[in-house]
């Protein structure tokens, strides 16, 4: 992110598979600030999808404001055009981790 010396307005989003006991899967998405690793929203799903990677965003950019910048990895759920449709009508800029790399 060169060129950011503020990163307070860099938003992150990640997500995480959970297994449990059971076998079940589980997914904790969350969109954090870059700066400091502050968790501004999360939503827990038994399925990984687009719609609710979205729907984390969507409630952090409701709550927290605009950022300049949502980083996130280069998964279906976060290239997918819900997803990119939702940053452009809020003028959030995306960036993506190279292949490989977090």
């Amino acid at each position: 992110m060169k060129g950011l010396d503020d990163l307070s307005e860099v938003l992150t989003t990640d997500s995480t598979y959970i297994q449990l006991m059971n076998h079940d899967w589980v997914y904790l998405a969350t969109v954090y600030v870059s700066e400091n690793r502050r968790v501004v929203s999360y939503g827990l799903s038994s399925d990984m999808t687009k719609k609710f990677a979205t729907s984390v965003v969507v409630k952090a950019l409701s709550a927290n404001g605009k950022p300049k910048m949502i980083h996130s990895d280069m998964g279906s759920q976060y290239t997918s055009s819900l997803f990119e449709g939702t940053l452009q009508n809020a003028g959030v800029v995306h960036s993506y981790s190279r292949k490989g790399h977090t």
